[in-house]
């Protein structure tokens, strides 16, 4: 048994704080209140006299599968040692499983897919083999739409027939039996982008018959965000599911429209049902493809490239990224494939350096990367960020991964301190209680996940724990054990693969 002492304890339900001791036995908590550790017998005391006592942290929208990381890096330390103990993957239309062919393809963007050997199809096989393997933190996903839907007709854009739609349903309810959150869906990526409403409609519909939850990356972010967020708000108004519109940001050039996008959500009948995620920065990451001009975007990754190499098609992304100010938007390259030397260098570096204009320097960096690095833009508007954290609508996410220790890109902060930091931010400017900061980002994810006996510090509940001193993660406990001490790692993997209990 562990006796965690004289912390201040913050339960995850939005509640007022309270002072008590607590025993964990085993992957629980055993008990809370008066307890002294002469009677207990304890094995290990942690001693959280001045701290908080709060649940782990739920991160509904993290990429180290993207990354494939829960393999190359199983222990997840970046994602630990800010308080995060459960990680929820699948996103943006992209999942790991379920492999139909077993093709990684979705997330080739993001990773080399020939570093892994593929020995799974169904979700199940992929929670077996995680289990298998053990994560330092609990692992749960959605099911990938562009997965699924490039292993039924590959990289065509064209509608399904209705038997290819039958095929998907079965698949996604064979999913859904094997313990995947929901759907995702990444909409504003090339191999989805034509997806019509009615094939999504019929399929969200399918997961919200077993309480499934429906993800979305939306089809536009920026000029178009309003017709884009009243489509996933149609889709909760029509079919019931639960939504989470992923990584909703206020761009700087589009205030106006994301103000108008939150008020479609905001005063729809089914409000309730549709959350979105934000994170504490005013940066945004990006695969470097995505800054191409929509008709140089569509295709395979190939055909993409093949553009980047035609004069004529080279001329006409310089002029079209001219239009759109890309010296403006303080782009910095985060990671570069096979030119590592360029990460952490701005365009403006990049293309003073090449003697070049921005625009070529970008051109070139996609070539030579073959559209695999990834960069970051200074775009978003931070107040309207926190702002937003008042919303109940609103979850906090960190949308990265945690990386390897010798990983050759640069680290975005989202990685190592979203957490903290939004937590921070909220005691600094009052917008909401502590209470309800860290019921955002315990509580509440949990309830919209169909989490059972998570997100909460409660008897009978598991007993993933974070300590905080100084508004600093000190220790963190996952499953009962702890994998965090003194803002060290103890290298303790007892993650959990973590099911919908719909």
């Amino acid at each position: 048994m562990i006796l965690v002492k004289g912390g201040t304890i913050i339960d995850g339900a939005g509640g007022a704080e309270y002072r008590a001791n607590l025993v964990i036995k085993g992957d629980y908590v055993a008990s809370i209140g008066e307890l002294t550790e002469k009677k207990l017998n304890c094995e290990r005391i942690i001693d959280a006299s001045g701290c908080l006592v709060i649940p782990g942290f739920i991160d509904v929208h993290n990429t180290s599968d993207h990354h494939l990381t829960i393999f190359t890096n199983p222990n997840q330390g970046d994602a630990l040692l800010q308080g995060i103990t459960t990680i929820i993957g699948g996103h943006c239309g992209a999942s790991l499983a379920p492999l139909l062919y077993g093709s990684l393809e979705s997330i080739r963007k993001y990773a080399d897919i020939n570093s892994i050997n593929v020995n799974w199809h169904s979700v199940g096989e992929f929670y077996a083999l995680l289990a298998k393997q053990k994560l330092g933190v609990n692992f749960g996903t959605f099911a990938g739409h562009t997965t699924i839907r490039r292993a039924l007709i590959g990289n065509g854009s064209r509608d399904l027939t209705m038997g290819e739609l039958q095929v998907f349903s079965q698949v996604l309810q064979d999913s859904m039996k094997d313990g995947a959150i929901g759907l995702s869906t990444g909409l504003g990526y090339a191999h989805a982008n034509q997806t019509p409403y009615g094939e999504i409609k019929n399929l969200v519909a399918k997961i919200a018959e077993t309480k499934g939850v429906y993800a979305t990356h939306l089809r536009d972010e920026r000029e178009n965000i309003i017709s884009a967020v009243k489509e996933a708000v149609r889709i909760a108004e029509e079919t019931g599911a639960e939504v989470i519109i992923s990584h909703l940001k206020p761009i700087e050039t589009g205030l106006g429209e994301y103000s108008t996008a939150l008020e479609a959500i905001l005063k729809s009948p089914a409000s309730s049902k549709i959350h979105f995620t934000s994170y504490p920065y005013d940066v945004s990451l990006h695969p470097i493809y995505t800054l191409l001009p929509a008709w140089a975007k569509t295709g395979t990754l190939e055909t993409m490239i093949d553009h980047l190499k035609n004069p004529h098609h080279q001329e006409r992304i310089i002029r079209e990224l001219e239009s759109r100010n890309i010296a403006g938007l303080n782009i910095t390259v985060m990671s570069s494939p096979g030119y590592e030397h360029f990460a952490g260098k701005t365009l403006a570096a990049i293309a003073e350096n090449r003697g070049i204009s921005h625009e070529e320097a970008l051109l070139e960096l996609m070539s030579a990367t073959r559209l695999r690095a990834l960069v970051s833009l200074k775009d978003i508007n931070l107040d309207w960020i926190i702002q937003g954290f008042r919303l109940k609508n609103n979850l906090v996410a960190s949308i990265a991964p945690s990386f390897p220790e010798n990983y050759s890109g640069v680290k975005h902060p989202r990685s190592q301190n979203t957490f903290p930091r939004f937590l921070a931010m909220m005691q600094a400017t009052k917008m909401i209680s502590r209470g309800e900061a860290v019921r955002k980002i315990t509580g509440d994810p949990a309830k919209k996940l169909n989490f059972k006996k998570r997100g909460l510090i409660k008897e009978g509940y598991f007993a993933d724990l974070v300590v905080m001193q100084n508004e600093k993660v000190r220790d963190v406990l996952v499953n009962g054990s702890p994998a965090v001490l003194d803002g060290a790692l103890t290298g303790t993997r007892v993650g959990a693969i973590i099911r919908s209990e719909a």
